[in-house]
């Protein structure tokens, strides 16, 4: 079972080639809706060549907005930049699973995979 782990690519793996992205301008409501409509709990942020730039976790926005809940109102004012998350992880999709699982496991967070032009294509959850 290792063997074929260590031989698979994480290009065999990837199920959706289009994640939903947002830029770092965009509102909170609407990076929001995307993770609602496509059931993510991250949701990755991208510059205009859409390279990563950051993530942003719908679980950590739900935290925010718990412990102040004025924010609420204003999601359609507030931008994903002010939320975000700028360390990041990420993996080409060329590289090999076993090694984006061991990255995984010790960084305790996802995975953005990128292309040869470093472009989103996918993100990897746990």
């Amino acid at each position: 079972m290792t063997s074929v782990l260590k031989e698979k690519k994480i290009r065999d793996i990837i199920y959706e080639t289009n994640p939903p992205l947002v830029k770092p301008e965009d509102t909170l409501a609407h990076a929001r809706n995307l993770g609602i409509r496509h059931r993510r709990r991250m949701i990755i942020v991208v510059d205009d060549e859409e390279k990563p730039v950051g993530a942003l976790s719908l679980y950590e926005l739900g935290k925010v907005l718990l412990n102040k809940p004025f924010y609420t109102k204003l999601l359609d004012r507030l931008t994903v930049a002010d939320f975000m998350k700028k360390e990041i992880d990420i993996v080409s999709k060329e590289g090999f699973l076993v090694d984006a699982a061991k990255t995984m496991l010790e960084k305790k967070s996802e995975l953005i995979i990128v292309d040869k032009k470093s472009v989103v294509v996918g993100l990897l959850e746990a």
